[in-house]
């Protein structure tokens, strides 16, 4: 299941964020310059929003999981990340590359996140709309 995302994001429009996704790009992609872990770009298989003690928090899959014995998780296969603006006036995507802070849960298989205390920051990184840009971590 791909997942698809916007180019223009306006609060006028009558759509929701998710609709403006569905209908105008295929893939996004997840990389970082600053974070070995995401230097390679990892595409975005599904996404969904969330609200999370007045945060948007955006809950995706990745096509390729990290190992979570780097952030005190042994040998689970992480392929669900948490992700939130980098910038406080960023609770929206509205334009790429979207800067986020990139979010695990602090327990194994807990992808049912309630608060914020219950995720630990992994890194930073930026979300792309295509693989190319992703690659070359053009900001």
């Amino acid at each position: 299941m791909g997942c698809n995302t916007i180019l223009i994001w306006s609060r006028s429009s009558d759509d929701s964020m998710e609709d403006m996704v569905k209908k105008l790009h295929d893939k996004m992609y997840l990389s970082s310059y600053e974070y070995e872990e995401f230097h390679t770009p990892r595409e975005i298989t599904s996404l969904e929003k969330l609200k999370i003690e007045s945060r948007i928090v955006f809950k995706v899959t990745i096509d390729t999981f990290i190992y979570g014995q780097k952030y005190g998780l042994g040998d689970m296969k992480i392929d669900t990340l948490f992700l939130i603006g980098r910038f406080e006036n960023s609770e929206e995507i509205s334009k790429f590359p979207f800067e986020i802070h990139v979010f695990i849960p602090k327990e194994n298989n807990n992808n049912t996140v309630n608060v914020l205390e219950q995720l630990q920051n992994i890194g930073w990184a930026s979300v792309y709309l295509n693989k190319k840009d992703a690659s070359k971590h053009l900001i």
